[in-house]
């Protein structure tokens, strides 16, 4: 499993995304994305059971991340 903590991410989601999903689709095979609301910065969305205060992604930042990941064929969607 990967992931990026949100410090190498913030400021550049999108980038940081497509980077990412460029090394996944170099796999050739089905990917799916765990996504953990944890990662939003809580005071931007105040859903995670472990706030990160002025540490996360903003909402917005991780929207485009997702919506970047969901564009790929090879993204699985249960």
């Amino acid at each position: 499993m990967r992931h990026h903590p949100a410090k190498m991410v913030r400021g550049r989601a999108r980038a940081a995304a497509i980077e990412h999903l460029r090394s996944l689709e170099e796999q050739q095979r089905p990917f799916l994305i765990h996504f953990d609301v944890d990662v939003i910065d809580f005071v931007d969305f105040p859903m995670a059971d472990v706030p990160l205060f002025n540490k996360g992604l903003t909402f917005v930042e991780a929207m485009e991340s997702l919506a970047v990941f969901v564009t790929s064929p090879q993204f699985v969607d249960w």
